[in-house]
């Protein structure tokens, strides 16, 4: 049975009551087991809740590449089309809820009564994750929220809610309430796509204060996000906006999710776990997608934050269009992933090798020439190169490559593979190398493999005279073809653009701190700082 910890009297805004009940912390229900009943009396009478299950509960938001149905996968994924899922509750709230009467809500309550539910609480199944046939985005439930939700229950052998709250093309002010929006300088109405935007009401942005700010009398275990398609041309403002949004977000939902059933002593309630998905290639763009996925990156500074790649997955046939990939069951599964970490907290040991992408722990920039010769093929490490010592002076004209080697924590394999959807499959390296001439003029050259090993992946590159290397840049292309792997299956290196320490790094780069090759020489040895990682794989400045 459930003991109440705690009933509230609260204001419902418009000069109206409303009894708020927690519940104290309590065991999940058993999967399998009966549901219980929850009844609520009053002198004024009872409301009775039949079928009701306590588990883990996932708010699933975002634009368009989130609200992507489960019922445009149904035809060509067994998963999806046979879904009979008693222990997996769902949700979905209307995709735009911005109708005037909306705007005018003050209150959690008054903004709960005008939101409009697409589907109420249902089992998962043919009915309730499907649907009829309707035209995109009317579909019914979420496809990325609902494959990592079945990962959760089977995985963890634990009733899972999910909470589907999308709107396709959706900006990332949207979400925000008016202060993350002033703190960004974004409060001020904008064009997009020839609209004008900006803060609606007086929540802020329009999907914040009419369809989430009525969630926040809801604990939820974790937030899963897939927005950034929509802030491409802004990607600065997305640094900010972003990570502010997460804060605020926690502070917003913190106190029902520190409050409710979620409290127990497994469970740290400080920050809400946050685990969200890089935006998927599309070639029609020109290093736009890019840098909106560094911008991405900027929020993994915070707290039990988790991003997982999708850069690798492309769809150029997809109906939706190729930013629309219908490989979602991956996203799904590659989410399942990072919540062992962040949000049920397993060792290491326990996620499994295959959990999470491999980690950047540091880079060598040297020179040397290159030899054609194999090394070692099929060892622990191989090499179709030698590589001599030689400074950018030395040898014949062209003879000199700049070499990069990465450190990377895996103890297995790194290779180049081509990802899903290529049509120029690493015919050259994932890597790019940054060159800077002494006038300041810059340019990149694509590098090509030359050795990889266990934990560790080298490649190279010759560099026109006058140049010398400026910075590295991996995967940093709208639609890369190419990504690194460890092992085979599994998700690839997130993509990264480190450059030269300088005054003031460009936006969404991370300063590269150079380091002295262990067989070469460093490209610029007299004014080097170390760096350390982060376990989330961003290289950090040490201090």
């Amino acid at each position: 049975s459930a003991v109440v910890a705690e009933t509230r009297l609260l204001s419902d805004g418009s000069g109206g009551w409303f009894w708020r009940v927690v519940f104290a912390p309590r065991a999940a229900s058993k999967v399998g087991g009966e549901a219980s009943v929850v009844t609520v009396r009053s002198n004024q009478g009872s409301v009775v809740l039949k079928d009701v299950l306590f588990g883990d509960v996932f708010l699933c938001s975002g634009q368009s590449n989130m609200q992507m149905g489960a019922s445009a996968l149904a035809k060509n994924d067994s998963k999806i089309a046979a879904v009979t899922r008693d222990q997996i509750r769902v949700m979905t709230l209307e995709g735009f809820p911005q109708h005037p009467q909306h705007a005018a809500s003050n209150s959690s309550m008054e903004s709960l009564h005008a939101t409009e539910i697409q589907r109420p609480w249902a089992h998962a199944n043919s009915d309730s994750v499907l649907g009829p046939d309707r035209p995109w985005p009317k579909t019914y439930f979420s496809a990325v929220c609902l494959f990592f939700g079945i990962e959760v229950s089977e995985r963890r052998n634990v009733p899972v809610g999910l909470v589907s709250a999308s709107t396709a093309g959706a900006t990332i002010e949207y979400f925000c309430d008016k202060e993350t929006l002033q703190q960004c300088q974004r409060a001020h109405p904008f064009q997009h796509h020839g609209v004008t935007l900006g803060p609606i009401g007086k929540e802020g942005g329009v999907i914040w204060s009419n369809m989430l700010v009525p969630l926040t009398l809801m604990p939820f275990r974790a937030f899963l996000f897939y927005q950034g398609e929509a802030n491409g041309w802004d990607s600065a403002a997305y640094e900010c906006t972003f990570p502010a949004m997460i804060k605020q977000w926690r502070r917003e939902f913190g106190p029902s999710a520190s409050q409710g059933a979620l409290e127990r002593a497994d469970i740290p309630t400080r920050h809400i776990p946050f685990l969200f998905v890089q935006i998927a290639p599309d070639k029609r763009t020109d290093k736009t997608l890019a840098k909106i996925r560094l911008a991405q990156l900027s929020a993994v500074k915070l707290p039990a934050v988790g991003c997982v790649p999708a850069y690798d997955l492309g769809d150029n046939k997809s109906p939706l269009g190729p930013i629309h990939p219908r490989w979602k069951r991956e996203i799904g599964e590659r989410l399942e992933r990072q919540s062992r970490r962040l949000v049920y907290h397993q060792a290491a040991p326990l996620i499994g090798l295959d959990a999470l992408p491999p980690m950047l722990e540091s880079v060598a920039i040297f020179t040397g020439i290159l030899s054609k010769a194999p090394v070692n093929p099929g060892g622990v490490y191989e090499s179709e190169w030698v590589l001599s010592q030689a400074s950018p002076t030395e040898g014949a004209a062209g003879e000199v490559s700049w070499v990069a080697n990465l450190t990377i924590g895996s103890f297995e394999m790194i290779r180049a593979s081509g990802t899903r959807g290529c049509e120029a499959c690493c015919t050259m390296s994932p890597l790019d190398l940054l060159l800077e001439d002494k006038e300041g003029h810059r340019q990149s050259t694509a590098m090509m493999t030359v050795a990889s090993g266990i934990g560790w992946y080298a490649a190279a590159a010759k560099v026109p005279p006058g140049f010398e290397a400026a910075g590295l840049a991996n995967a940093y292309s709208d639609y890369p073809q190419c990504a690194l792997w460890a092992g085979v299956g599994k998700m690839p290196m997130l993509p990264f653009r480190l450059e030269r320490q300088a005054a003031a790094p460009a936006a969404g780069s991370v300063p590269l701190h150079w380091r002295r090759g262990v067989r070469g020489r460093s490209s610029s040895p007299g004014a080097l700082r170390t760096s350390h990682p982060r376990e989330d794989g961003v290289l950090a400045e040490d201090v």
